[in-house]
């Protein structure tokens, strides 16, 4: 019944998915279901930070030359989506690593 409700929900809206399973009480399902789908988000969301990290540091490279070690691993620290953007749009304006990672 998890592989139904999770193969269905990989093809039908929520809202439909809602429709067909309607009356099954196995609870299990949606709770599996939910948990599979937010550790896929996480991963993805994950992979698609570190990507934005590496190339806010190859990016930087090419601007200000190697980082040092610190920097390098405080850029591969940042996980927040929106600092990573105001990071690059900073490489424009800054003159230095230093300067770069005072962004807020």
């Amino acid at each position: 019944m998890m592989a139904s409700y999770i193969l269905s929900g990989l093809r039908v809206e929520q809202n439909e998915l809602v429709k067909i399973f309607r009356g099954v009480t196995t609870i299990e399902v949606v709770t599996a279901y939910v948990e599979w789908g937010a550790k896929v988000e996480l991963r993805e969301l994950n992979g698609g930070i570190k990507g934005m990290n590496q190339m806010l540091l190859r990016l930087d490279r090419k601007r200000f030359g190697p980082p040092d070690a610190a920097s390098a691993a405080q850029v591969m620290a940042i996980r927040d989506h929106d600092r990573l953007e105001r990071l690059a749009d900073a490489i424009l304006t800054a003159g230095s690593w230093q300067e770069l990672l005072a962004t807020p």
